[in-house]
């Protein structure tokens, strides 16, 4: 009899659309799964950035040292992160050699782990099992989670990691393990990606407070800074100033505030009722029944909103709002449960969330589903610069198919990215590399020219590219890269 009254008209239109939402779910995670079955087949680099972490990898697992503390000397590579990635790939690399789809499933299982714990803490703070699922799924279709979680790069496994602390934080405070347990986690995603030392732990802390557990928001504030201090100063101590050098001093570019009204533009346009939803929720919530949610929301709103501005850096891409796209599937899940105390409205918001994961659908579309597609569409023309990579004798240089240098099992010899940004702060002397060039010490040049882009101007400084262009001729063409051969 309970369950019979509990039959509403209410009650029945939540459900409809609530099936109306799970079904728009439903596109964009098939969408994104027939992605990432592509990327994960895929033999050759789908990114820029991939090279460098494969080739770090290998390197790790040889013994070598990453972070070089000069860098006037060749192999001219830079380790911008810190090493914990790495060394998760490292059984993988000596089990399986080469190859980038274990760092890709890696960055996959961080997301997933990602949207998990988000809607596991959504449920610890809510107990609204249909708003905790919408929060957590909702994270799964934003277009910068779907396209950089299928490249062999650092950020998911760093989000995935800051949410099994954060839901640690939320669900087992009470236990005497529980803070220890969170601060490894919030340190394991800190020695990821360094810039995850800001939004999850600050959250996490800002909402013990606010549970009025002070001493445990101490002790997990001392415990994640002093060992997250005390690993820096030790393995700086160990490779000489290195490490400061790499992921810190190397990471300085040119920044532009043009770039980050870009990025929040478009982040406006595509996701305007994830921030409408949440901006309403973090707002009229003071008004009335505070919930244990809120807390959690806005620190870990403004934190990871601060954090996105960087994405203005010179060489930034979406990976850079990362935290944004959580903070919004956040804040919307915790509005959605909110609402539930009114089941038409509650509805309605969802109806309105199912319209908002079309528009994203469109977006992933339109702006990032290409990046794969790009490459997975001509793996026969990359399959034959990889054979001109392996072919080749001496060192090879390249820029966005710098992974089949590592895959070749050559090292990589150079970044012309990273040098030109060290060249343009003055922190690197280009004149014995221009030697080097002049000098014909590289076998071969491998340079991306798409239709869309200047590519080579903005990875090759301009005394690069006329030395190139002065010692080195045009062999042929293949996946919209140019293949230089030394000049006779």
């Amino acid at each position: 009899m309970t369950w019979i009254k509990r039959i509403t008209l209410s009650n029945i239109f939540f459900a409809l659309v609530l099936v109306v939402l799970l079904y728009t779910l439903g596109i964009s995670l098939q969408n994104y799964r027939n992605l990432a079955q592509s990327a994960l087949a895929f033999r050759y680099p789908l990114d820029y950035g991939e090279g460098p972490m494969l080739d770090q990898t290998l390197r790790m697992l040889d013994g070598e040292n990453l972070y070089h503390n000069d860098f006037s000397a060749p192999p001219y590579t830079i380790s911008n992160y810190p090493p914990l990635f790495l060394l998760v790939q490292m059984p993988f690399a000596k089990a399986f050699g080469p190859a980038f789809w274990y760092g890709r499933a890696l960055s996959i299982l961080g997301v997933l782990l990602a949207a998990l714990m988000i809607g596991l803490t959504l449920y610890a703070l809510t107990g609204d099992w249909a708003a905790s699922a919408v929060g957590g799924l909702l994270l799964l279709t934003f277009p910068y989670i779907q396209y950089w979680s299928l490249l062999n790069r650092i950020d998911s496994l760093a989000l995935g990691l800051s949410w099994i602390a954060i839901f640690v934080v939320i669900r087992y405070h009470g236990r005497r393990w529980g803070i220890p347990a969170a601060a490894l986690f919030f340190i394991a995603s800190i020695y990821t990606r360094q810039s995850y030392a800001l939004a999850a732990p600050a959250g996490a802390f800002i909402w013990l407070l606010s549970m009025r557990c002070w001493r445990k928001a101490i002790n997990l504030a001392l415990l994640v800074g002093g060992v997250s201090l005390g690993l820096f100063l030790m393995i700086n101590l160990l490779t000489r100033g290195g490490f400061f050098l790499n992921i810190v001093t190397a990471n300085v570019n040119p920044f532009s505030w043009a770039t980050v009204k870009n990025y929040m533009g478009e982040l406006w346009s595509n996701a305007f009722f994830l921030i409408l939803l949440t901006g309403a929720f973090l707002i009229s919530e003071r008004a009335g029944k505070h919930t244990r949610s809120w807390p959690l929301v806005l620190p870990y709103v403004i934190a990871a909103t601060l954090s996105a501005i960087t994405v203005g850096k010179d060489g930034s891409n979406c990976n850079y709002l990362y935290e944004l796209a959580a903070a919004l599937c956040l804040g919307a899940g915790a509005g959605v449960a909110w609402l539930g105390r009114n089941r038409w409205i509650q509805s309605a918001v969802l109806l309105v969330l199912a319209l908002q994961v079309g528009v994203m659908v469109g977006w992933a579309d339109d702006n990032y589903n290409g990046r794969i597609t790009e490459k997975t569409e001509h793996e026969q023309e990359i399959a034959r610069l990889a054979q001109i990579v392996n072919d080749t004798d001496g060192i090879v240089l390249t820029d966005e198919f710098m992974g089949l240098v590592p895959l070749a099992g050559k090292r990589l010899y150079y970044q012309p990215f990273e040098f030109k940004m060290l060249a343009g702060g003055g922190l690197w002397d280009q004149t014995p590399f221009l030697a080097a060039i002049v000098d014909h010490q590289f076998g071969a040049v491998l340079w991306y020219d798409p239709p869309y882009w200047d590519s080579m101007e903005a990875r090759w400084t301009a005394q690069e590219r006329a030395a190139i262009n002065s010692s080195y001729a045009l062999d042929r063409v293949i996946a919209t890269t140019l293949i230089l051969r030394p000049r006779k």
